[in-house]
């Protein structure tokens, strides 16, 4: 039978069934049940230790069924917080029996429990709660000098400890502040506090300037920027505390260098380019004022302005209104002004009166605000009166002034009687009639008469007659309005005055024609030794005998004439040396250049007088001394033949147009020379200039523009004279003039002649040689048995046994570079001892580079090599001096013969020169620092 069926039959469970069943797990206590049970039987199975539950077994019909909960593990709660700790479920998906948890301290602290760990037992959990306690930082140790803020020697976990300085000239080297860390260690060392001082900084596209390395306390610190570079604040950096550090303030800093502009441009201000604010060295900008604005100057709305290397705008690039000040200027008297006119503006107008003695300089009385300040400049001109000459007919008595202010008088004599006149300054100028007794026009037939000058007249002919007195002029006298002494003019072909026979007289009739005669009539006691005076081509001759007064041969004839002049003195045959004569020019002429001749020497100077017509630019239609207001002339101009007319008006001619001068060419330019205008304002009729550094031919340094020409002509040098065996290399072609700076070179031909004298000469800028002509002379022969005249470079000296010849020892001139003069210019030449050469070099700019002097030595040698000549150089920085400072801010490069100043430190006193001199690329100069102890 089936054992299942027979133990259903049975109804009998066993404790092998239930352990195999569904029902079993390893948490039940089995070890106290039976081995079966009958059916009906209910069983309770325990649990094992740390697990509770009631669970039941109940045999029915032989299967095992369950009542109540299985066993489950034992809940033993939380096990516990710890202080500034966690824990975590180490073992377990719960706090219950077996499970395990781990305590761990929070940052900052540390496990003081031996355990950090707790079990759940069937009675609870094991063991108490770990205790943390916070991490300790060990104590800290700082100077005197130290400020601390917070606790040094119980310092715990997230303390911190500040710190400063206790003194204001102190600064913290360290951090400012400390604290302790998870691990009870300080964040850092203590810091210290030290005097203020500053390390030379290294400064990007920069350089510090002077070789100091530290700085003290409020010392301030040059540097300079590399090109194309500029300082990012023009405040000069000072050492210092900034914030709890030494350092510079401000920072030294080198930026690129940029022009900036304020975007956007105002009102009266526009830019092109029009958007662009920021702009490179070199870079322009123009800028375009409105038309009431100024840029630069007042009389400028537009301009161009470039970024310089410094940063700067060489303009300022912002246009400014234009106004006028509102302060009254001297001699207006009511300026009228509003108060609540501010500013006054461009075109803005004022009405003013002057005060006495002055008036509106354009009669306006009304001033206006112009670009260039209030019209018209000035508003109030003094009154003033140009003197007035009458030379004709009468002098100013005192002092002669050239200007005469409001109401003053000039009082006048009369030269012809015993009247006067006087004249006052006033508004509309001279006031008063000048009247005096006139010397009547004077006219001379076939002649023109000149002056009178105090009363007297001076008289020619005109070409193709002459004075029946003789000579080619002749003075005259106005007395009291009377003519007197006025000369006859005759022709050339008749005879004049009978001239002077000693001690005996001619016959004369008044009227003499050619070929007449003329019977000489001797005193008693004398015989005639001509009988008859003949008139033949218009001069009076008497056969062999001459009657020509012969001059003495230190005296002078008469001057040479000139043409439409007469000469400012009586008529004389002889004249003294030394003495000098005085051209007038007639009517319409003037003088040209000189108007005096001096007798030197039995010989009148050679001068180029000439009277000029002056070419009037106006030619008059009415000719009067005077005018009244408003009336009107016409006029042609000269040159032209253009005409006008113009007006009197408050004193001054307003014409309606202006006639020109007559230009004159060009000067020819001199060599190395120029000239300048000395009379006159332009290259026209009348200008004379002047050479500057040169000398003309006749020696004389100024040059008149005449109608056709200038007179005089360029400094030359005179041409060497025909010398017997000199050659001469070097002349002009076509015997054209030897210019300034021309060089003439000499030699001897045949056999035994030598140069006496310079082998080149140079002509100077003063139209002379800079050494005589040279000479050929001859030459001894070395063989000569007695030797009395010894050749150069030769030295002779007699000796008991005869003449003993020896040749010195010269030294050599070689050849120099064409930018190097030499002075005397001996090239190729030998010299001899002692003689020396000095160099100087052509080019403006350009220093010599050696000895500026050699001397010839007695070895036949040259003191020093022969210089060359180049362009001065410039120098780098300047050296440091030890102890001592530069005194301003040093340079990246110095031009040649630029210098800078140095200055010791403090206890140190200055021995030597205070400069440096930058010399052809080296500095020159000694100095030192000693200190003041020793």
């Amino acid at each position: 039978m089936d054992t299942n069926i027979l133990k259903k039959m049975l109804h009998i469970n066993t404790l092998q069934t239930f352990l195999n069943s569904d029902l079993y797990d390893s948490n039940f206590e089995t070890s106290t049940l039976e081995a079966s049970y009958p059916d009906g039987k209910q069983v309770r199975v325990g649990c094992n230790v740390g697990y509770s539950g009631f669970f039941k077994l109940i045999c029915e019909d032989g299967i095992w069924n369950k009542r109540g909960k299985n066993c489950e593990p034992r809940f033993c709660g939380h096990p516990g917080d710890a202080q500034f700790a966690d824990f975590h479920l180490e073992k377990g998906q719960d706090f219950v029996f077996g499970s395990k948890v781990v305590y761990t301290c929070q940052k900052g602290y540390q496990m003081v429990s031996r355990v950090n760990y707790r079990h759940c037992m069937a009675e609870g959990w094991d063991g108490v709660v770990p205790i943390c306690e916070a991490q300790q930082c060990p104590v800290i140790h700082v100077k005197s000098n130290v400020q601390v803020n917070g606790d040094l020697e119980e310092a715990t976990y997230g303390n911190v400890i500040r710190f400063s300085c206790k003194y204001s000239s102190q600064y913290l080297i360290g951090p400012t502040e400390l604290y302790c860390d998870e691990n009870g260690d300080w964040s850092g060392e203590p810091p210290e506090c030290q005097e203020i001082k500053c390390a030379k900084p290294t400064i990007d596209n920069g350089y510090v300037v002077g070789g100091v390395v530290e700085y003290n306390e409020n010392e301030v610190l040059h540097y300079k920027c590399n090109p194309k570079y500029s300082r990012s604040e023009e405040r000069i950096p000072r050492c210092g505390k900034v914030g709890t550090r030494a350092g510079w303030s401000p920072t030294p800093l080198c930026e690129l260098t940029k022009c900036r502009l304020d975007l956007p441009a105002t009102d009266r201000t526009t830019y092109d380019p029009p958007y662009t604010n920021v702009f490179l060295p070199g870079e322009t900008v123009r800028v375009n004022c409105d038309e009431k604005s100024w840029i630069s100057n007042t009389d400028t709305t537009s301009v161009e302005t470039t970024c310089g290397e410094d940063g700067q705008w060489t303009i300022t690039p912002v246009c400014k209104e234009v106004v006028c000040n509102r302060h009254q200027e001297n001699n207006v008297r009511d300026w009228h002004v509003e108060w609540w006119r501010q500013p006054l503006r461009l075109g803005d107008t004022v009405r003013y009166s002057c005060v006495s003695g002055f008036r509106s300089t354009d009669g306006s009385y009304s001033g206006k605000c112009t670009r260039s300040g209030w019209t018209p400049k000035p508003l109030c001109s003094e009154i003033t009166c140009k003197v007035k000459y009458y030379a004709d007919f009468a002098d100013i008595d005192g002092v002669v002034k050239s200007v005469y202010k409001y109401n003053e008088k000039v009082h006048y004599t009369c030269k012809y009687g015993n009247a006067g006149f006087t004249l006052t300054c006033w508004d509309r100028g001279w006031t008063g009639e000048a009247r005096c007794p006139k010397c009547p026009e004077a006219k001379i037939e076939n002649g023109f008469v000149v002056g009178p000058h105090n009363g007297l007249l001076y008289y020619t002919c005109n070409e193709g007659y002459k004075l029946f007195t003789g000579g080619w002029w002749g003075e005259a006298k106005c007395d009291k309005g009377v003519v007197s002494g006025l000369g006859e003019c005759i022709e050339e072909s008749k005879c004049g005055k009978i001239p002077v026979i000693p001690n005996g007289e001619v016959l004369a009739r008044e009227r003499v024609d050619p070929e007449d005669e003329r019977r000489i009539t001797c005193e008693q006691g004398f015989v005639a030794q001509v009988y008859t005076l003949t008139c033949r081509g218009g001069q009076w001759s008497s056969g062999q005998f001459q009657l020509n007064d012969v001059s003495t041969d230190s005296n002078c004839g008469a001057p040479p004439k000139v043409d439409n002049a007469v000469i400012r003195s009586s008529y004389k045959k002889e004249y003294l040396s030394n003495s000098s004569v005085t051209y007038l020019c007639r009517d319409k002429y003037k003088i040209v250049d000189e108007n005096t001749l001096r007798c030197q020497d039995g010989e009148w100077e050679k001068k180029n007088i000439t009277c000029s017509n002056e070419e009037k630019t106006i030619i008059a239609s009415a000719e009067k001394e005077q005018y009244l207001n408003e009336e009107v002339i016409q006029y042609q101009c000269a040159a032209s033949a253009e005409s006008g007319k113009a007006t009197c008006i408050d004193g001054k001619w307003n014409k309606t147009m202006t006639c020109e001068v007559k230009p004159c060419e060009l000067p020819e330019d001199t060599p190395n020379g120029y000239y300048q205008i000395i009379h006159g304002e332009d290259f026209v009729f009348g200008t004379t200039i002047k050479y500057l550094g040169y000398q003309m031919v006749s020696r004389i340094d100024t040059r008149t523009c005449l109608q056709d020409k200038w007179t005089n002509h360029v400094p030359v040098c005179d041409p060497p004279p025909a010398e017997k065996w000199v050659i001469v290399r070097g002349l002009p072609d076509n015997d054209n003039p030897i210019l300034p700076d021309s060089f003439l070179r000499f030699s001897c031909q045949g056999p035994g002649k030598f140069l006496n004298g310079s082998s080149v000469l140079i002509c100077g800028k003063d139209g002379q040689w800079d050494n005589p002509f040279p000479i050929c002379e001859g030459k001894p022969s070395f063989h000569m048995m007695n030797c009395v005249l010894c050749v150069q470079d030769i030295t002779c000296e007699n000796k008991q046994d005869g003449w003993e010849i020896s040749v010195l020892k010269t030294c050599k001139v070689r050849a120099l570079p064409r930018n190097v003069n030499m002075i005397p210019d001996i090239r190729n030449r030998q010299v001899r001892e002692g003689q020396k050469l000095s160099f100087v070099c052509k080019q403006s700019g350009h220093n010599v580079r050696g000895m500026a002097e050699i001397q010839c030595l007695a070895n036949g040698q040259w003191s020093h090599p022969f210089p060359t000549c180049g362009k001065s150089l410039g120098c780098r920085r300047p050296p440091t001096l030890a102890n001592g400072d530069i005194k301003e801010s040093v340079g990246f490069e110095y031009r040649h013969d630029e210098r800078v100043a140095y200055t010791c430190q403090a206890l140190y006193l200055l021995a030597g020169d205070p400069y440096k001199t930058c010399l052809d690329g080296k500095w020159i100069g000694q100095m030192k620092c000693l200190s003041k102890s020793k």
